[in-house]
């Protein structure tokens, strides 16, 4: 593993409490075994995994596209999330 540089950001969450987050980037050949590794070693750390689309032999347009989705799901979950704080906040307020 090559450490690459302390490419810290933070996330903020819906108290405005932000928390440092760090990201780690491990490329190796598929394989069972390393997978499993990887994925205990992330599991003790509470940490995400996610992989590449066409086990990263896809062309630059699907990492595109692929981006797009995922800019589009976090639009939608964003407004599912604001839509949510209202509707509690109202029905608090009500109550």
């Amino acid at each position: 593993m090559t450490f690459f540089g302390e490419d810290k950001f933070t996330i903020t969450d819906a108290d405005d409490v932000g928390t440092d987050r760090l990201v780690y980037l491990l490329i190796f050949q598929q394989g069972g075994m390393m997978r499993q590794r990887v994925q205990r070693v992330c599991d003790s750390f509470n940490g995400k995994t996610f992989s590449l689309p066409n086990d990263g032999q896809a062309s630059a347009e699907t990492y595109k596209t692929e981006l797009t989705e995922v800019a589009k799901r976090i639009i939608t979950v964003g407004g599912m999330i604001s839509m949510t704080k209202r509707e509690l906040r109202s029905y608090l307020t009500r109550i």
